[in-house]
C-alpha cells in the first residue's frame, strides 16, 4: 500500500470517529481561593485589617463578640493581618504575615494583650542648697504628679493648653519615696515578631503639685516588648509649688 492511500484511509477513519462522538460542553473550574478564620486571644472587641503583604487594605472590620472574624473568600497568596483592641484606655496591637491556601480555611491567632511593656521614670532635681552652700545633683523627688499619653492621642491635643493635655493623659500616678514612677503592662511599641505598633509610642509629662501645669519638655519614647524602658526627667524643684 502506498503512502497516499494510507493517508486517505486514516482521514476517513478520523472523520468517522469524530462525527460519531456526541458534542458536549467541557467546563473546567480551577478554585484558587480560600479564607481566614482570625482569632484575637483575650479580647472581645477590636478592629481588624487584612491586606496584601505589599498592598492596600482589602478588609477592615470589627471582631465579633467572641473576638473572631471569618473572612470572605480571598485569592490564594500572601496577606498581612493585624488587630487593634482598646483595653484600659490603651490600644493593644498584634500582626502576622500569613498565607491563604486554595479551598482551605486557615486559622490565624493574634494575641494583642501579650504585646506589652513598661516605663520606669525617675524624677529628680538639681539645685543649690543655700544652707550647706553646695549644689545637689539628681535629688529624688517623691509624690510628684506624672502621666503618659500615646503619640496618637497626643496628636489630637498637642496644640491645646496644659490643662487640656493633662485631662487627656491615659495613665497617671505619683512618684514613690525614691522619686520613681512606673507604668506597667502598657502596649509595647513592637510585637514579639518585631511588627511596629505606631500608636504605642508615648510622651511623659511631669506636673506641678496642683496638677495644672506641665513642667518638662516632652520627647516621644518607645516601649520594648515585655521589657522596661528606663528614663530620668529633671525639673526645677521650686516649680512644683505655685506661688
Amino acid at each position: 500500500m502506498n503512502l497516499s492511500k494510507l493517508i486517505s484511509i486514516l482521514g476517513v477513519l478520523s472523520f468517522t470517529i469524530f462525527s460519531c462522538t456526541p458534542t458536549e460542553d467541557l467546563s473546567i473550574v480551577i478554585n484558587k481561593s480560600g479564607s481566614l478564620l482570625i482569632k484575637a486571644e483575650g479580647v472581645t472587641n477590636g478592629k481588624l485589617k487584612v491586606n496584601y503583604t505589599y498592598g492596600d487594605n482589602i478588609i477592615y472590620d470589627s471582631l465579633d463578640a467572641s473576638g473572631q472574624l471569618k473572612t470572605e473568600l480571598l485569592l490564594e497568596g500572601a496577606y498581612y493581618v493585624s488587630v487593634e483592641s482598646e483595653h484600659n484606655n490603651m490600644k493593644y496591637f498584634d500582626a502576622k504575615n500569613t498565607q491563604v491556601i486554595a479551598t482551605t480555611e486557615k486559622e490565624v491567632v493574634l494575641s494583642p494583650l501579650d504585646n506589652y511593656g513598661s516605663i520606669e521614670v525617675a524624677v529628680t532635681s538639681d539645685y543649690y542648697d543655700d544652707e550647706n552652700f553646695q549644689y545637689v545633683y539628681d535629688d529624688s523627688l517623691a509624690n510628684v504628679n506624672i502621666g503618659i499619653i500615646s503619640t496618637e492621642k497626643y496628636s489630637e491635643v498637642y496644640d491645646g493648653s496644659d490643662l487640656t493635655i493633662i485631662s487627656n493623659l491615659q495613665n497617671a500616678t505619683v512618684t514613690d519615696m525614691y522619686g520613681v514612677a512606673r507604668f506597667e503592662n502598657i502596649p509595647s511599641s513592637v510585637t514579639m515578631f518585631g511588627e511596629r505598633n505606631y500608636n504605642a509610642e508615648y510622651y511623659i509629662f511631669v506636673m506641678n503639685n496642683a496638677g495644672t501645669e506641665i513642667l518638662n519638655y516632652p520627647n516621644s519614647i518607645s516601649v520594648p516588648y515585655q521589657n522596661t524602658y528606663n528614663t530620668r526627667i529633671r525639673i526645677y524643684k521650686d516649680d512644683l509649688t505655685d506661688f
